[in-house]
Order: C-alpha cells, then structure tokens, then sequence
C-alpha cells in the first residue's frame, strides 16, 4: 500500500490522518543473526525515517530470548532480562531512535521488566494482554486481572495499577474471545486481522 493510500483511507477521531506505531524488533537474537542488535532500525532506516516524517512512532520491541543447546527460549531471570533490555534500548537509541514506546515480544512482562522500561523513561508500553495465562515450555505470559483500558502499573504488581505506581502507561492490546478451526474451545486473543487471519475467517468469532 503507498503511503498515499494509507494517508488517505485511515483518519482518526479527529478526521485527521491516522499515526501508527511500528514495533521493532531490536534484541540479542536479531544481534546474533543479523550481526547487530538494532539490525532491522539500520537496515530499513530510509522506511523508518518516511513513517516518522508523517507521524508515525517507531517503537521498541524486544523478544527477550537465551539460547539454551541451540534453541531460543524465554528468559525470565531478572538479571539477564535487565541487561538485555539496556542494551537493546541503548543500541536503538544509537540508532537514532528515541525508544519512548515499546511492546515485549510474546506478551512477557514482570515486575523487574516494566520497573526497567520505567527506568529508560518509557512512557508508554503495550504488552498486556488482558486475562491470558500461558506458563509452559513455549510460553510465559501471566495477564490475570489486567484491564482492558489504560492504567499505571503497580510497582508491586505490573499486571494492575495501585498505590505506588510506575510513571509509564501501560496500554492493553485490545482483546476478543475467538475459537479458531484448531481450538477445542474459545480463547482470549489480541485482535490483529494481518497475523490471525485463519482465526477470525475458519473460526468463531464468541461475542
């Protein structure tokens, strides 16, 4: 689609033209394939830079992996996890880019992960998924009780707000309860019509 198009078909509240925020992937992995963790910001600089002329936010997105016996998995100790996100954070910034926003990949957060991106002075995050649950070998992702709209996270509890909370928004991706042609039964899953397709066109949509 030509920026042109896409400047025209999509208008927000203010019948003004729609911004759009591209996560980007800048972690270990991309540093261990692509020889740099901020591969994908150099690469397609020229891309990133036309978006951030008309409005656009280019935000951060790191998959937060260790490589255990040759297989990317999950890393969920906190002092491994911080040192991957200052570097990947700082190697984007290096890059030219602010890294204001960000999105985890996988939906993975904890308490150490969102204290760290308040840290970086993050001021926006859109990982939750509210009311997902996943603690297996594959996933990580712990969303029970988180709302559906906007909130500050504890500092005690990342998934909801409290008293003593992050300066940082967390923004939820938006949710509905889907049964996929591969389902026994309806799950939770964030609305994305370009990745999910075969869930909302061979499934059930549950309102």
């Amino acid at each position: 689609v030509s920026q042109s198009r896409y400047d025209a078909q999509y208008k927000d509240s203010r019948a003004e033209r729609a911004c759009a925020t591209w996560f980007v992937r800048c972690d270990d992995q991309i540093e261990e394939l692509c020889g740099e963790p901020a591969a994908l910001l150099h690469r397609y600089d020229e891309c990133w830079r036309r978006h951030e002329k008309v409005g656009d936010e280019i935000g951060f997105h790191p998959h937060l992996y260790k490589k255990i016996d040759g297989v990317w998995k999950q890393d969920t100790d906190e002092g491994a996890l911080s040192g991957q996100i200052y570097r990947a954070h700082k190697a984007m910034q290096e890059a030219g880019y602010a890294g204001r926003v960000s999105r985890i990949g996988e939906a993975f957060s904890s308490v150490g992960v969102m204290r760290i991106l308040d840290e970086l002075e993050v001021i926006c995050d859109s990982t939750a998924m509210p009311g997902r649950v996943r603690q297996d070998a594959v996933r990580h992702l712990d969303w029970s009780g988180t709302p559906e709209g906007p909130y500050r996270p504890s500092r005690a509890d990342y998934r909801v707000t409290g008293a003593d909370s992050l300066s940082l928004i967390e923004v939820p991706m938006t949710m509905m309860p889907t049964r996929a042609d591969y389902d026994s039964a309806p799950l939770m899953r964030y609305v994305d019509l370009s990745f999910h397709h075969r869930v909302f066109k061979a499934g059930t949509i549950v309102t």
